[in-house]
């Protein structure tokens, strides 16, 4: 699921990156898109260490789920 999850935000990623070039018309879909790809990328890293990642979409409320997730990982390895 952790795939799927960076796969997403490489195509919004790479859907962002083709408005950029096409000039100062596209600032809020490139701004939506780039949220996505944030979203998603956070939602990757979640998936990488725990089953399913909360279906949010608050960017905030994301990353501290990921910074306790990575965190909890990190002492479950230490130990």
């Amino acid at each position: 699921q952790a795939l799927h999850w960076a796969y997403t935000a490489v195509e919004f990623l790479t859907a962002a990156s083709i408005l950029d070039k096409k000039g100062s018309h596209f600032t809020n879909p490139k701004l939506q898109l780039t949220g996505h790809t944030i979203e998603c990328s956070m939602k990757a890293c979640i998936a990488s260490v725990a089953a399913k990642p909360p279906n949010k979409h608050n960017l905030v409320q994301l990353y501290k789920v990921v910074s306790y997730t990575h965190l909890r990982a990190h002492e479950t390895k230490a130990n």
